[in-house]
């Protein structure tokens, strides 16, 4: 993996996820890119590059990347925090998204639910769409398929909740080893 700070006026900036082991319950302490400098890296950083991730900071710059990368076949994600203005050029060159619920967009506003949110942002761009609420459940979008995933606060046994439509899986569910009880040697 390559990172490339596309600020070039200083350090980047920083995120800090500080999580509540009994509740799952997050807070995101950072600094942002706003008024920051930025570089336009050339299209060739993305040689090899299998993913990019971009979140909305420095957007001119992740725009022209997206752009360039989708011509290549890379896969674009989105890890969208919040709205940004400038977001809905961004979007038609995300494959997929990852937002929280603070993420609304001006043209959805309040109210529509995690279902009509994740199909507007489906409608720009991104083929899928999923939506954290901290703890809570995960509300993803697929080729018009809505599924509700547990969140972190929430142990349960068994499938996820599914929403209006039943999810399609490509394959049989992948369930990690079971613990005998016994130390690795």
């Amino acid at each position: 993996m390559a990172v490339a700070d596309l600020a070039d006026d200083g350090d980047p900036p920083v995120s800090t996820v500080l999580v509540t082991h009994g509740t799952g319950e997050r807070a995101v302490v950072s600094t942002n890119a706003v008024g920051r400098g930025v570089a336009f890296p050339a299209p060739e950083i993305l040689a090899g590059a299998g993913v990019l991730l971009v979140d909305g900071h420095l957007l001119a710059a992740q725009a022209a990347l997206a752009r360039s990368a989708r011509s290549r076949g890379t896969t674009v994600v989105l890890d969208g925090g919040s709205w940004k203005d400038g977001l809905g050029d961004l979007l038609p060159y995300v494959d997929l998204a990852v937002l929280s619920a603070d993420f609304v967009p001006p043209w959805v506003g309040a109210g529509p639910g995690d279902a009509g949110l994740l199909t507007a942002v489906t409608r720009r761009g991104p083929r899928l769409v999923a939506r954290s609420h901290g703890a809570g459940p995960v509300s993803v979008l697929h080729d018009g398929d809505l599924l509700e995933l547990p969140g972190a606060g929430r142990r349960r046994r068994g499938h996820p909740r599914r929403g209006r439509r039943a999810a399609r899986c490509d394959g049989p569910p992948t369930r990690p080893p079971r613990r005998s009880g016994r130390s690795a040697p």
